[in-house]
């Protein structure tokens, strides 16, 4: 052996770039196996949990002819128990080739190393090659050609005798041909290693020159599956019964991806049905040539372009150099190899084909359970609150769109810190802390560093980036999901991670990946922020402002949307929200922080406040269900529905709990939960008297009512009627209201002049409708009729008719 051979990983690294110019790829056969991946597939270990790794397989095509760049290969490689491999194929100069002699094409150990013996001596060119030996005990040689190899695909099996007759080994050829290289260790524990290295490989016209010749195979049509050969005639018993127990037992416990699993195929996404990716016996320059669907239930493959196609167990045996039609001994080997991805084994087809239920022999065991009503209504299912109360449901996929340049990024990224440092989302805490992944295919890497820094996440670990990623590497979603579990996903965006050119966002399938994500989502009880853009009729509102097919947003688990009204101020509207409501929020940005701020919200504040006491009066009796009735009978002036939708959010931060009253089940009762008991520590009952009476004496609800009354006004009217002094009046009106301690009326009524006139309406009218069950004074104008509050003089709001004095009638 010359020396120095690469030793290390390292090492081999260099070799490859520097002097053969082909792309090192990242091994690990034994952890692939051990989370049942294929061992050869280019994959590497991205992390450990549990002690188990976690596993991420590359999509290589790409490599066949671009070189990894150093931040992957820093990825990749980071693990110790990492191996390496790489591609055959064109290096600029020559065709790379491995020709591989395995032991399980030979009588014996023997008998493969006395052929590799006696080939060698015969083609004394091949002694100069590179050569290491497999774990398996078989032999790889690397060489180099003239030329493009005409006889052979990527990886074709090959005979040593001239006319093709028996089956010697492999080669591994052009760009899709795939090896693994020493020190890398193999699924059986044995280490691949150099037996004779030199640097660069020596140079052959072709294959046939150094007596590597085609295996000849008979020629024959298209198979159709195994189990139809013949003219559907039974074949021997032993062959029909596993036949059997293929179809019945096997093939439905796999996936097309695990049955047809030559590492090469780099599989598209499905259309119609179809997985399409390279044929493993031609070389295929548009990546889908060979193409699989489901017919009765069977995967079957074909390629057009070689004319051939059949079953899972043609496939397998062609992947073995076979015809399509194995029998005997080949034909049970490629049933227990399918069987054992399925996770059974051939003792399983000797026993019965269906679950049988031991208190009933020859009966099916049920899939289903059924519940009786008594029995669904007492069960207790988890709680899945709110991950943001009022705007998100527990868990699943939210459309997030806008104009471009509203911010929808920059709002994501403020949303997900949020959850990330357990800050407060529009002034109310999230209901757990989370980790956070980014999904990044649209935003540049530096602006998206700058905006994440500008928010915080500097001062956080639990968050990681994934960039570049497309809808046909999905699997790698899911792996990182594990990985991280995180609690809030965004993915920027929408039209960016389709992997098919032909993409249309107005067909109806391009909802299938929204609901594949919300799935997704649903499984790691996560939200996922998926970034859309909006369409140019702005007369549209609601979710009708999506672009693209309605079953994007009606796939989707809510849908929130971010309008701009001035530099810094942002309508965000909860279209849409399973298990929520919809409403609008007006917002201001700080460009200092990054962070956004309530302003005012549409029919929240009042409801906000009232959960507040709603709350407080629950934590005074801890041990209490409460119906309806009863509740409101202790907030007599607060409006039902607006009990309810306070009701509903404490029951979504998981502070209360509902089940149907055992009095009568046709009503509901409320509770205090265990979380519910815990803020007693921050808000002090004050006893157990009655409620009605301390809240009619008290100046809180009059404030907060008052202020509500103008704030949802001013909402409704955004932006037609908006006057942009709306907000430092707004901050006058509050501080007033809470500085309150006298004369209640005339100060606010002071306030509400300082506001639009539509604005003042309302707050008067609210005032006046209220003070009656409050015990204050009103004042009827003489003009129309109407009552006003004092303080509102000269003119009245309604008629605006002007004072004269003595006209106003004391009531």
């Amino acid at each position: 052996m010359t020396s120095p051979f690469p030793e290390t990983i390292t090492d081999t690294i260099g070799w490859l770039r520097d002097t053969l110019n082909r792309a090192p790829l990242p091994e690990c056969p034994i952890e692939s196996a051990t989370v049942g991946k294929e061992p050869k597939q280019p994959a590497y270990i991205s992390g450990w949990k549990d002690g188990e790794p976690i596993v991420k397989s590359i999509n290589w095509k790409q490599f066949q002819t671009n070189m990894p760049q150093d931040s992957m290969l820093g990825v990749w490689f980071r693990d110790r128990k990492t191996g390496i491999g790489t591609l055959a194929g064109w290096n600029g100069e020559h065709w790379l080739g491995w020709i591989d002699f395995d032991v399980k094409d030979f009588a014996s150990q023997e008998a493969c190393d006395r052929a590799v013996a006696e080939w060698m001596e015969q083609y004394q060119i091949v002694k100069g090659c590179p050569r290491f030996r497999t774990p398996g005990g078989g032999y790889r040689f690397l060489i180099a050609w003239e030329k493009e190899p005409e006889n052979f695909g990527a990886n074709n099996g090959f005979s040593l005798s001239p006319d093709g007759s028996t089956r010697s080994g492999e080669l591994l050829t052009k760009n899709g041909g795939h090896t693994l290289l020493p020190p890398t260790i193999g699924v059986n524990g044995k280490p691949y290693y150099w037996e004779y290295w030199q640097e660069y490989p020596p140079l052959a016209s072709s294959p046939e020159a150094v007596g590597i010749y085609p295996l000849v195979t008979q020629t024959s049509k298209p198979e159709e599956s195994h189990y139809k050969q013949n003219g559907g005639k039974a074949k021997q018993k032993t062959e029909t019964d596993l036949t059997q127990f293929l179809k019945q037992e096997v093939y439905p416990r796999l996936t097309p991806e695990q049955i047809y699993n030559w590492p090469g195929h780099s599989w598209q996404e499905r259309r119609n049905s179809k997985l399409q990716g390279c044929c493993p016996w031609h070389d295929s320059q548009s990546g889908t040539a060979f193409y699989v669907d489901e017919v009765d239930g069977i995967w079957l493959w074909r390629c057009p372009a070689c004319n051939i196609g059949g079953d899972p167990v043609a496939y397998r045996d062609r992947l073995n150099s076979g015809d399509g039609h194995p029998t005997g001994k080949a034909f049970t080997e490629i049933v227990e190899e399918l069987a054992r991805k399925a996770g059974l084994s051939l003792l399983h087809e000797a026993q019965s084909k269906t679950k049988i239920s031991a208190k009933n022999p020859g009966k099916k065991e049920r899939v289903s359970k059924r519940y009786s009503a008594n029995e669904f209504l007492s069960l207790k299912p988890p709680v899945t609150n709110p991950l943001l109360p009022g705007f998100s449901p527990p868990s699943g996929a939210i459309i997030f769109g806008g104009d471009p340049g509203v911010g929808k990024t920059t709002f994501a990224i403020d949303t997900a810190a949020c959850v990330l440092l357990n800050e407060k989302f529009l002034e109310e805490f999230p209901t757990r802390s989370g980790k956070v992944l980014i999904v990044s295919s649209d935003e540049d890497v530096s602006t998206l560093r700058e905006k994440m820094i500008l928010r915080g996440y500097a001062s956080a670990e639990n968050w990681s980036i994934l960039s570049g990623w497309n809808d046909s590497a999905f699997e790698e979603l899911e792996e990182e999901m594990t990985a991280v579990n995180p609690a809030v996903v965004i993915i920027d965006n929408f039209n960016e991670i389709s992997s098919d050119p032909k993409f249309d966002e107005n067909h109806p399938r391009a909802s299938k990946l929204v609901k594949k994500i919300d799935r997704l989502m649903h499984d790691f009880g996560a939200i996922c922020l998926l970034i859309h853009h909006l369409n140019k009729n702005k007369e549209r509102s609601g979710i009708h402002r999506f672009r693209g097919n309605t079953g994007i947003v009606g796939s989707a688990s809510a849908c929130w949307l971010l309008l701009e009204t001035s530099s810094e101020q942002r309508i965000l509207e909860v279209a849409k929200c399973r298990g929520g409501q919809k409403s609008r929020h007006l917002l201001q940005y700080d460009p200092a922080t990054g962070q956004s701020s309530l302003v005012l919200s549409q029919g929240e504040r009042n409801s906000r406040d009232l959960s507040d006491r709603l709350l407080k009066f629950f934590q005074g009796k801890p041990d209490c269900w409460l119906e309806i009735s009863a509740i409101k009978a202790n907030f007599p002036l607060e409006n039902e529905n607006t009990i309810y939708v306070s009701l509903k959010r404490l029951k979504d931060r998981g502070l209360l709990v509902m089940q149907p009253s055992e009095s009568n089940n046709r009503k509901i009762v409320y509770s205090l939960s265990n979380s519910g008991n815990k803020n007693l520590e921050h808000i002090q009952h004050k006893g157990s008297s009655n409620l009605t009476n301390e809240f009619d004496n008290n100046l809180t609800t009059l404030k907060a009512d008052t202020l509500q009354a103008v704030s949802s006004k001013a909402l409704e009217q955004f932006p037609k009627q908006f006057d942009i002094n709306l907000t430092s009046d707004m901050n006058n009106l509050t501080n007033d209201l809470n500085n309150l301690t006298t004369s209640p009326v005339k100060l606010m009524s002071n306030n509400l002049v300082k506001l639009p006139e539509p604005l003042q309406k309302n707050g008067s009218d609210f005032l006046t409708n209220n003070l009656t069950t409050r015990g204050g004074d009103i004042d009827r104008c003489s003009t129309c009729g109407s009552n006003i509050a004092p303080g509102l003089e000269p003119h009245c709001a309604h008629c605006s008719s002007q004072d004269e004095g003595d006209e106003w009638i004391d009531v």
